[in-house]
């Protein structure tokens, strides 16, 4: 295990499941073994949605990902912050990291500016859509565009730059966003891990440094 942490990796929504047609992840746990390794982090960062508790037990999800879940916290000791889906389990809600030149850097899986988290019932829909899903695996797609149409995220980056942050990291979205500078601070979205496709953001603490990988 790394004990210092100077390099940290920031990834969100793997939505890991049970190995059906409905598993977003799919069966790339080695892949994304790969591809961290390549970027060596000295952590990870694990920013929400991990799991797909909507559609799956947990019980499922580990027996099916045991490998790269084993490998994740085995490796780093990684920090959780919760995403909606799966928001049941022990977590933070947020993570503030400070840059050695002192800028801070605030850290949201950002359902928190999703029109459709707002109240009971519209998290009731969207749940019973995550339980269609398991009949119509390609509902998702359909999906995916219907979130990112009534998410708020930019405007919530903005609200939170307000506060005093230098930048924002958010995900839930699944759009990488490449650190648009907002007077001059920046909001980056650090995408998805699905699909056997791969994104995150690093950060640099010692460099004061953060990039797309």
């Amino acid at each position: 295990m790394t004990t210092k942490n100077n390099k940290l990796l920031v990834i969100n929504d793997l939505h890991l499941g049970d190995g059906s047609k409905a598993d977003d992840f799919g069966d790339n746990d080695m892949n994304l073994i790969s591809w961290i390794r390549h970027i060596n982090p000295d952590n990870i960062i694990l920013n929400g949605d991990i799991f797909e508790l909507w559609q799956f037990g947990l019980h499922s999800i580990e027996e099916k990902h045991s490998v790269i879940l084993k490998w994740i916290e085995e490796t780093y000791k990684p920090i959780y912050i919760k995403g909606n889906h799966d928001y049941t389990l022990t977590g933070r809600s947020r993570y503030v990291i400070t840059l050695k030149n002192g800028d801070q850097i605030y850290i949201a899986h950002g359902h928190q500016s999703d029109n459709l988290m707002k109240n009971p019932i519209s998290r009731f829909f969207t749940w019973c859509v995550g339980k269609i899903e398991l009949l119509f695996p390609n509902i998702d797609n359909i999906w995916a565009k219907s979130k990112v149409a009534y998410n708020k995220a930019y405007n919530y980056a903005v609200d939170i730059l307000g506060l005093g942050y230098n930048n924002v990291i958010l995900g839930h979205t699944h759009q990488v966003r490449l650190g648009n500078v907002i007077s001059p601070r920046g909001y980056w979205n650090s995408g998805c891990c699905i699909n056997g496709k791969f994104s995150g953001v690093l950060i640099n603490i010692e460099e004061n440094k953060i990039e797309m990988v």
